[in-house]
């Protein structure tokens, strides 16, 4: 009979040392997916440690925890190493459903090492879509399923929810692209309002 707990220790032993080499660091999100996906994280018997049961609650804990019972690294350091691949959807949305203790503004309560780690612009999208994840679950579970399977991004299903405001992002430097910009955005009464707009400015200041 086979014995799933140290199937998943087995699981979880080779993301261990996936994760610890620079050469098969690009393995990683293939193996984030088989742990995701059997839940291996969860509880398993660990080789490594004589065969006590290991359990979590949250996948943060699971990455946080040092090694052998847990990843023994970063929430951000994980993110950043499955972006762009198919483990990044699968990745964002157990970390915002077991999560369990993560504030109405989106703060991070649970790991103190991912708390105490430099603020960054990647570390602030990634909680902000965490928020965004578990907002959507609650209160749009259709759109949250959307995102799940990968047809709109955080941001869009955010902006259709109304949990974030849309914002045109626009370089400065280049003035055709920003007319160019301003096109695609925005409809002709718009656009015509623009300049309108300009010339008060100017007058007024």
């Amino acid at each position: 009979m086979i014995d799933q707990l140290r199937v998943n220790d087995k699981i979880v032993g080779f993301l261990m040392d996936t994760l610890r080499s620079a050469k098969t660091i690009d393995e990683v999100p293939k193996m984030i997916m088989s742990v995701i996906k059997l839940n291996a994280w969860r509880e398993r018997k660990s080789e490594r440690l004589g065969g006590i049961r290991i359990t979590f609650k949250t996948f943060d804990e699971f990455i946080t925890t040092q090694t052998p019972e847990g990843l023994g690294t970063t929430v951000d350091r994980m993110t950043q190493i499955v972006a762009n691949t198919e483990a990044e959807i699968p990745l964002r949305i157990v970390l915002a459903e077991t999560d369990g203790d993560y504030s109405s503004h989106g703060g991070d309560r649970k790991s103190k090492e991912y708390q105490d780690s430099d603020t960054t612009l990647i570390s602030t999208i990634q909680k902000d879509n965490r928020y965004i994840m578990r907002r959507l679950r609650k209160d749009q579970p259709e759109l949250f399923e959307q995102v799940k399977a990968g047809e709109v991004s955080p941001n869009e299903a955010a902006i259709k929810a109304n949990i974030r405001k849309q914002y045109l992002r626009i370089r400065m430097d280049d003035t055709d692209k920003v007319v160019s910009k301003l096109a695609e955005t925005f409809d002709s009464e718009a656009l015509n309002a623009i300049p309108v707009g300009i010339n008060d400015l100017l007058e007024d200041a």
